[in-house]
């Protein structure tokens, strides 16, 4: 479909996508304000079926943050922008020569993000949403963050096959903040719960585990585990205020309960990414009481 576009600009929507009426009019200005290096435009994204159950809620406040907050960084900062999937506005052209999308990853926007930074070419954020349908199921929740994971993760890899070659093409800077923020954002689900066990056994077992948690190190890595979760769960609030959606703070506080799904979602989308890379798990639309 793309290859019979025929105008300057192409955007990129899913099929259950409600996009903000004057979405494109604000993309087009944006395009013919901006200099030819800025070659893609990201809407933020969240979900018009958010209040269906308390699933759909936390994934609404975990767009919020990614949006809001996460990606905007992202922007300011000039780090390399994964594309969330939906709502991409293209220069056609530039996407052409960029050779469009990866066929064999199947997070394709993610990888197309991190090329458009390696080419010098920059993606920025709009102010326009696109309301999306949240999976209302665990089961499926997990089999499509588990997509996401193991194409986040074979993205990372298939860009650090050449590290010295991803150096080059992103410098140093851009180098080290792909590195903190799309490598970390990977290996950080994979290794909480081994964290969160060895903390626990710490407590609870008469094991003696200095060896790999010195003494003198013991407090500085529970102030680190309490500033550190305590300070998220307040972007996370301080997201919700920022949507005025005030009633969504109490879940926001229990978001810790929805990392744990990030976890097993992670593990099962590194097992198959082992397993069968190329593998696409489809996300069910259209069971929501919203579109119904």
């Amino acid at each position: 479909m793309f290859a019979w576009a025929k105008g300057e600009l192409v955007i990129i929507y899913d099929a259950e996508d409600k996009p903000d009426s004057d979405q494109l009019r604000k993309a087009a200005i944006v395009f013919l304000r901006s200099g030819r290096d800025v070659v893609c435009l990201q809407s933020k994204l969240n979900f018009y079926n958010a209040d269906e159950n308390i699933l759909t809620k936390w994934f609404s406040i975990e767009y919020a943050n990614w949006f809001e907050f996460y990606l905007q960084g992202l922007d300011w900062i000039e780090a390399p922008i994964p594309l969330g999937g939906t709502s991409n506005h293209f220069r056609k052209k530039s996407l052409d020569e960029l050779g469009r999308w990866d066929p064999y990853n199947v997070t394709e926007d993610a990888d197309i993000g991190i090329r458009l930074a390696c080419r010098k070419l920059k993606t920025e954020m709009i102010d326009s949403y696109t309301y999306e349908e949240a999976p209302v199921a665990v089961k499926s929740w997990i089999r499509q963050r588990s997509r996401w994971y193991k194409g986040h993760l074979q993205t990372y890899l298939v860009h650090m096959r050449h590290p010295r070659g991803l150096f080059k093409d992103l410098g140093a800077k851009q180098f080290l903040k792909f590195q903190l923020t799309f490598g970390a954002g990977i290996f950080v689900p994979i290794i909480n719960p081994i964290l969160w066990i060895l903390t626990a056994a710490s407590f609870l077992l008469p094991i003696n585990l200095n060896w790999l948690d010195p003494s003198y190190l013991q407090l500085i890595s529970i102030l680190n585990l309490v500033a550190g979760n305590v300070s998220y769960l307040l972007i996370y609030v301080i997201a919700c205020v920022k949507l005025k959606k005030y009633r969504y703070t109490p879940y926001a506080l229990l978001m810790p309960l929805y990392w744990v799904l990030h976890s097993i979602a992670s593990w099962r989308g590194l097992i198959q990414l082992i397993r069968n890379p190329f593998y696409w798990d489809k996300t069910s639309h259209g069971v929501s009481k919203a579109t119904k």
